[in-house]
């Protein structure tokens, strides 16, 4: 694999015949098409196959890093568990019709493009949007400290695409915006609450502008209500109802459990769920035994939830 940090210009013709060699050998080995090379590198299905065939006419080598580092991940993914056996659990299934809806409205081109999902650390929501971003080959991105500005989010995002639009502020938001234009891209921004730590409200404005520039739906995920801490900040300069009002599919992933529902609480997990996820891993558990795990799934309040996640799902 070529070095992340590689300059294309350096690229020798033994380099790129290289690595076209070894994309081929892939295809081969895999059944993979050139359209979903093209699909997963935003460019056209007849650039691949002109790449490939050694008949692009055009500086070829930032595109063929950028299949470097597509080849890189997918041979990365293959060392995972398969997501065809992805246990699509009741929170799962919720996370993932919110992302069928985001995407549903952006192609009939309303502006509540945006869906968001949340609910108690350790509920499966990162996995969840994993299995998704995977089965819409959409593009992942998880909010911390670092990416709490306007600038620090669309880097994480521009290092998402490929190849990777180059510049600073503004001119590299534009070129991030270019490559996405019209694309019909679903972005999952995790862990989104961490940008309530932002000095501004700039990040959750990127977003929305991102999302009206471009039309790309998105699939925000948090750990609270964003939007009701939103319209805690409203004294703010610039008002946060044109954020909100982008919001169209709100989810509470843990509203099931014992106190929040209404209903005396269930587990977010099934006996037959917990079940499949450990038959998954080839391991064995006794009914008895899911039963009582899905009882933990009950309580949210002593890490249990957390901790009958972890032993189902890793």
């Amino acid at each position: 694999m070529i070095r992340t940090e590689t300059d294309p210009k350096t690229l020798t013709d033994q380099d790129v015949q290289e690595v076209l060699d070894k994309v081929k050998e892939y295809q081969k080995a895999k059944g993979v098409k050139n359209s979903q090379i093209a699909k997963a590198l935003l460019i056209s299905p007849t650039t691949v196959s002109e790449i490939l065939s050694g008949k692009y006419n055009a500086d070829a080598r930032p595109i063929v890093m950028a299949m470097d580092r597509w080849l890189e991940r997918r041979q990365n993914s293959d060392e995972q568990p398969d997501t065809a056996k992805f246990v699509w659990t009741g929170v799962a299934r919720q996370v993932r019709l919110a992302a069928q809806r985001a995407i549903a409205t952006a192609d009939a081109g309303h502006d509540t493009r945006i869906a968001l999902v949340w609910g108690d650390p350790g509920c499966g929501k990162t996995l969840a949007l994993q299995a998704v971003a995977e089965t819409e080959g959409a593009i992942l991105i998880s909010c911390d400290f670092h990416s709490a500005s306007a600038s620090g989010l669309i880097a994480k995002i521009a290092r998402s695409l490929h190849p990777i639009p180059s510049g600073f502020g503004s001119s590299l938001y534009q070129a991030v915006v270019e490559k996405l234009r019209g694309s019909g891209k679903l972005i999952i921004v995790d862990e989104i609450h961490a940008l309530l730590n932002a000095k501004d409200d700039n990040p959750f404005h990127t977003l929305r502008r991102l999302s009206d520039e471009t039309g790309c739906p998105q699939l925000w995920a948090a750990s609270c209500d964003l939007v009701s801490q939103l319209r805690l900040r409203e004294t703010r300069r610039e008002p946060l109802a044109q954020i909100i009002s982008r919001i169209g599919t709100q989810f509470h992933l843990t509203a099931p459990i014992a106190g929040q529902s209404g209903d005396g609480g269930r587990p977010l997990f099934t006996v037959d769920e917990i079940i499949q996820i450990y038959g998954r891993n080839e391991m064995r558990v006794s009914r008895d035994g899911a039963k009582f795990l899905a009882k933990l799934t009950t309580d949210a309040h002593h890490g249990l939830l957390r901790t009958c996640t972890a032993l189902v799902a890793d």
